[in-house]
């Protein structure tokens, strides 16, 4: 079918490294009544870059004594490897890498959705479906034994990633252009002493008895007071696999513990903004200095202005290298939350951008087609 643009009053797009499809919320005109649940569509950023490629899911119309409304929503073209049921033949894997049994369920069970391999994944030997699970439920249960995460691309697809191959932006500096607001925020209910992960081992030859019955792993934390943390791990893995998971594991929790907010005016910094990008963060106020990772980015635009909306986290959340520049004062966890502010104020005070609201929409999108 057809395809053409629509005009909204209001448009947001938010992407996330947690999430494996991006997500779209709409304002629409009364003049534009056909993107019902479905349609195909595109949107696109002040900087000409694709935010999102998905379908709409949901529509509302509404009105009052002085206004009509019609809202959208709907995600990326990943949802449907997160909705439905794995329908394959055998359920059974051999030799194969996690993406690409993910891509043959997908292909098996008719479902559009594509997964990407962007950290060289090995061969499983062996592997089976659970009865009942999703697509997207079998690739999280893998993705946990690879120390990666499964974050939703513009164009759909659902990348199996890291830190490690983060982009790189610009700067963000406290009272400068294109910055506009920034907080901190350190929550130490997720920090432990010590990290403890357990699996259960099958017996071999090689191994048996008290060394198969049960593997455990234990990293040091960071907290002063005594809060251990057990988890039971869903694959049996040795020693040595134990002690990778629960060293990643307790720095994704440590550094996922610090995180900044932070909103920009536009939808770039640098270069246009996407999650997996680090930028660097300076803030007297806030006691940052450091390189930062986008762990999260939503684009809102409507009659003031596109304005971007950030979580940022040290790259350790996601397999990163922590910066080699110094953390100081809000940003430093001297085994708890210590943290001093130093008082500075913002040398100069950055715009927004504004649209008459005379005008009658404030923005396109593309329609890729109808909904059959």
């Amino acid at each position: 079918a057809g395809g053409g643009y629509v005009e909204y009053l209001s448009a947001s797009v938010t992407a996330s490294m947690n999430d494996a499809t991006r997500s779209f919320s709409l304002e629409l005109s009364d003049r534009d009544r056909g993107l019902y649940p479905g349609t195909p569509v595109k949107i696109f950023g002040d900087s000409g870059q694709l935010l999102i490629d998905g379908y709409v899911n949901g529509y509302t119309a509404s009105f009052d004594a002085t206004s009509h409304r019609i809202s959208v929503s709907g995600r990326g073209k990943g949802q449907d490897a997160i909705d439905c049921s794995c329908d394959h033949s055998t359920g059974q894997f051999k030799n194969k890498t996690a993406v690409e049994i993910c891509n043959e369920i997908c292909a098996a069970s008719g479902i559009e959705s594509k997964y990407l391999d962007n950290i060289g994944l090995p061969k499983i030997a062996q592997f089976h479906i659970n009865q009942g699970e999703t697509v997207h439920q079998v690739a999280r249960r893998l993705s946990r034994n690879y120390a990666a995460t499964i974050m939703g691309a513009a164009d759909g697809v659902m990348v199996w990633t890291t830190a490690e191959n983060a982009s790189h932006g610009g700067l963000l500096k406290e009272g400068v252009f294109p910055l506009l607001s920034a907080s901190v925020n350190l929550d130490d209910s997720r920090e432990f002493s010590d990290f403890k992960f357990r699996s259960q081992l099958a017996g071999r030859e090689e191994k048996y008895g008290a060394e198969a019955s049960q593997s455990q792993a234990v990293v040091g934390g960071e907290h002063r007071r005594t809060r251990p943390h057990i988890e039971i791990v869903d694959k049996s893995q040795d020693q040595a696999q134990s002690k990778e998971r629960a060293d990643w594991q307790a720095r994704r929790i440590q550094a996922g513990s610090k995180a900044i907010s932070a909103e920009i005016v536009g939808d770039s910094v640098g270069a246009p903004v996407e999650p997996n990008m680090k930028i660097f963060v300076d803030s007297a106020w806030l006691g940052v200095n450091q390189e930062m990772l986008i762990e999260s980015c939503t684009w809102t635009t409507d009659s003031n202005g596109t304005r971007t909306g950030l979580k940022l986290v040290p790259p350790e959340a996601f397999k990163g290298k922590s910066s080699s520049a110094s953390t100081k004062g809000a940003m430093t966890a001297d085994g708890g939350m210590r943290s001093p502010v130093t008082g500075a104020t913002p040398k100069s005070k950055p715009t927004t951008p504004s649209i008459s609201p005379s005008e009658p929409a404030y923005g396109t999108l593309a329609r890729t087609g109808n909904a059959e």
